[in-house]
């Protein structure tokens, strides 16, 4: 629940039909109001609240589970999971979006991360390791 400014506020106070809740938005104690709207909010489910306020109405949203994301239309829409290639793993999608970026892979890496050690040589390289210096490392154990 996002109604956290005065406008929202009142819209969800009128949906809930609790308009003396209206000018508790600011109160000092939110402790107790938040009490009362978990009361409320437990009547019915989160799926009723969702479609009965929505997010447009009330700053009203699910909290997902994880098992959930995988079927929510908002993160279908968004495009916010991608699968690896290969028919890998699903992992969430870049949250950064870049124009010109239709498709999830042109924000995205789909490849599977590297196995844990597989870079190392490369890394060294680039930061200035000869291959002598790199074999001694890793003759001393600190590779």
């Amino acid at each position: 629940l996002g109604a956290a400014e005065p406008r929202t506020w009142g819209t969800l106070c009128d949906a809930l039909g609790r308009p003396d809740l209206v000018d508790r938005l600011y109160e000092p104690d939110q402790d107790a109001l938040t009490a009362e709207l978990a009361g409320i909010f437990a009547a019915r489910p989160a799926s009723e609240w969702v479609a009965s306020l929505g997010p447009t109405e009330a700053c009203l949203g699910p909290v997902n589970r994880p098992e959930d994301l995988l079927d929510d239309p908002h993160v279908a829409a968004r495009r916010d999971l991608v699968q690896l290639d290969g028919g890998g793993e699903t992992v969430f999608a870049n949250p950064l979006r870049f124009i010109g970026g239709d498709a999830p892979s042109a924000y995205t890496a789909t490849r599977p991360p590297a196995e844990a050690g597989a870079d190392t040589d490369d890394a060294l390289t680039a930061a200035g390791f000869s291959a002598d210096e790199i074999a001694a490392l890793r003759a001393s154990g600190a590779v």
